[in-house]
């Protein structure tokens, strides 16, 4: 998928969120989302000048898809998310440190506008970023059966 064709898919999942939060919104201990009822999470930094990431997760688990517009997203504790992970604007980042488990199983689609000369991705600790077609599958279930996706090809490029 081309990064024109990613911001498209984002500005059409954007109005299916299932949950939606404000920038600069820390998530200790939730959960977004499960396995048999996965969500469309979103959160829109854009003109957010905070500086704290635009979303945290700490010891929250979450299935579905996950968006992160114009924004960084941070995730520590022991975190995950099966699904989709799309960070996607300027200035985006996704911050995968500190202490516990962080595990992301499907996908992570990071898209940066901006050519810039910082880091866009970071993790130390116990991280697993894993491709699963059962987890793009449960994200294809998010938005209430308004999407109809499923898995029928797949590539790794390295």
């Amino acid at each position: 998928i081309t990064q024109a064709e990613l911001a498209i898919l984002t500005d059409y999942l954007i109005p299916m969120a299932t949950l939606t939060y404000s920038p600069g919104t820390q998530i200790s201990s939730g959960t977004l989302g499960t396995q048999a009822d996965p969500k469309i999470v979103v959160v829109d930094a854009t003109g957010y000048s905070g500086s704290d990431p635009a979303l945290t997760l700490s010891a929250t688990k979450g299935a579905g898809i996950l968006i992160v517009k114009n924004g960084s997203l941070r995730m520590s504790g022991n975190s995950q998310w099966v699904g989709i992970v799309i960070v996607i604007g300027d200035n985006v980042e996704i911050d995968l440190r500190g202490g516990g488990d962080k595990s992301i199983y499907g996908s992570v689609l990071l898209a940066e506008n901006l050519n810039v000369a910082t880091n866009q991705a970071a993790g130390q600790g116990n991280v697993k970023v894993r491709f699963s077609c059962q987890g793009i599958d449960v994200a294809n279930t998010a938005g209430g059966g308004r999407l109809r996706g499923a898995t029928v090809w797949w590539r790794e490029v390295f």
